[in-house]
């Protein structure tokens, strides 16, 4: 075997045997039970979006009237935070917590 050959396969070795570590600490990371987080619904209405951003109703409804994204779902109107929070941050309505 030449030196680039033995080279080139205790590369490959090294890289399996990497990819088995990264493996099994993956295995362990999804099998360990996370603990209860309350999770949002995907889809908030205006008064729950106005509870879980701290502002009012009539404050929501100014910056829906300004373009803020949101969908009607059967009828009713609905937000999506992860579309809500960078549309106020664009708009200088909302500062990350320093």
């Amino acid at each position: 075997m030449t030196p680039q050959l033995h080279t080139r396969a205790a590369f490959e070795a090294e890289v399996l045997e990497r990819l088995d570590v990264v493996a099994e600490e993956l295995r362990v990371l999804r099998s360990t039970p996370k603990p209860d987080v309350p999770r949002l619904p995907e889809w908030l209405d205006l008064d729950r979006l106005a509870v879980e951003l701290g502002v009012g109703v009539r404050w929501l409804k100014a910056r829906k009237a300004e373009g803020m994204p949101h969908r009607k779902i059967a009828g009713k109107l609905r937000f999506r935070v992860r579309d809500v929070e960078p549309w106020l941050r664009d708009r200088g309505h909302l500062e990350d917590a320093t």
